[in-house]
């Protein structure tokens, strides 16, 4: 999914694309590495596992090293997270996840997954247990 801003300069204006999660130039060229959700377990009933996968694509200059970060609920909590370490260039997915609370309702809530200014977001459902 695309997004597209006009930013204002001084007199002119530049058009920008912006993938998910990914910062770009006005050339359309990602400086920042993007993250997309391609893959959840969900629904779950609570107390099961939920897993989230994602792919990391590093379009810097520069290696890409740190934590991909799942971050879930209103009340942002980390609740896992990967060590990545990608060439600019290149890609991989991750998966993350936790073991969801149990609930007497169906609960749905945001997973974030988070990597160095990129990150990509999605609502998930827990239906509570038979």
């Amino acid at each position: 999914m695309e997004r597209r801003e006009i930013l204002r300069g001084t007199g002119t204006l530049v058009a920008a694309v912006t993938g998910v999660g990914g910062a770009s130039t006005a050339a359309g060229r990602h400086t920042r590495p993007t993250v997309q959700i391609i893959r959840t377990n969900e629904p779950v009933q609570g107390g099961q596992w939920l897993n989230v996968t994602a792919r990391i694509t590093n379009h810097g200059r520069l290696r890409l090293q740190g934590y991909a970060r799942c971050i879930v609920g209103h009340d942002p909590t980390e609740v896992d997270n990967q060590y990545v370490s990608l060439a600019s260039g290149r890609s991989t997915t991750v998966t993350l996840g936790y073991r969801t609370y149990p609930v007497q309702t169906t609960d749905v809530f945001p997973v974030r997954i988070e990597c160095e200014n990129g990150f990509d977001s999605r609502t998930v459902t827990v239906d509570p247990a038979p």
